[in-house]
């Protein structure tokens, strides 16, 4: 465990290390899945991912989606499903349409999730004023947020809607 501890920067290293023996195979994930960073291809293949490797998904505490310019809430509501240990959840680039409610829940029972307690929503976009409480749908599904940061990506809606 030393030894994997103190690669804990090298990916590299650690996906190494995590093919010597079974007993370096649980420390090289703590460090390769403590954050993971998604790209728009990749978001779909998660799922899958993590239910064919049991017990790897323990070792999630951040995700970063990034660059999902139309995110149905269905796909991150299912991961997040495998993801209880997860505490920072990271969204950037998304785009939120006008009448597309993306981030209802796909199943008529409301789901939250409160073991995240961090939220960032990065450059999001907001197109009409109905996608404001889109937004706010989305920030209510987590309900034990200590740090929300938010941040609008050039709004077409005037600063006194936002405001309202």
């Amino acid at each position: 465990d030393t030894i994997i501890d103190f690669l804990h920067d090298s990916k590299r290293a650690l996906r190494r290390c995590s093919l010597v023996c079974k007993a370096w195979l649980s420390s090289s994930r703590l460090h390769l899945f403590h954050a993971v960073s998604l790209r728009k291809r990749t978001l779909a293949k998660l799922p899958p991912f993590l239910q064919s490797k049991a017990g790897i998904s323990s070792n999630f505490n951040t995700l970063s989606i990034h660059r999902q310019l139309l995110l149905k809430f269905c796909l991150p509501r299912g991961i997040l499903y495998f993801l209880p240990t997860l505490r920072i959840l990271n969204l950037s680039h998304c785009c939120i349409l006008p009448g597309y409610p993306p981030w209802r829940p796909c199943r008529p029972q409301a789901t939250t999730y409160p073991f995240i307690s961090t939220l960032t929503l990065n450059c999001c976009k907001l197109h009409a004023v109905e996608d404001m409480y889109h937004l706010l749908e989305v920030i209510t599904l987590f309900s034990a947020i200590d740090s929300l940061h938010l941040k609008l990506d050039d709004p077409v809606l005037p600063a006194r809607v936002l405001m309202t």
